[in-house]
């Protein structure tokens, strides 16, 4: 579900932003090139969970770890 709506709000933003293009071509253009690059990362994240997941756990593991020895 949370892939559809993104999904919809990237393309909803690229046919503004293709509709704005003709006013201001050079600052909307980086505007919506910074958007969809930042857009198109997050749905990368959400396709690739397992491997962030287990990112993730090793990340978690080492914080807790370095807890411990800290206050050891």
């Amino acid at each position: 579900m949370d892939f559809q709506a993104e999904s919809h709000r990237i393309f909803g933003s690229w046919f503004s932003s293709f509709y704005l293009l003709k006013m201001r071509p050079s600052v909307l253009l980086v505007i919506y090139l910074v958007i969809n690059i930042h857009c198109f990362g997050r749905l990368f994240a959400c396709q690739a969970s397992d491997d962030t997941s287990h990112v993730d756990h090793a990340i978690s593991r080492f914080l807790s770890q370095s807890k411990g020895y800290n206050t050891g």
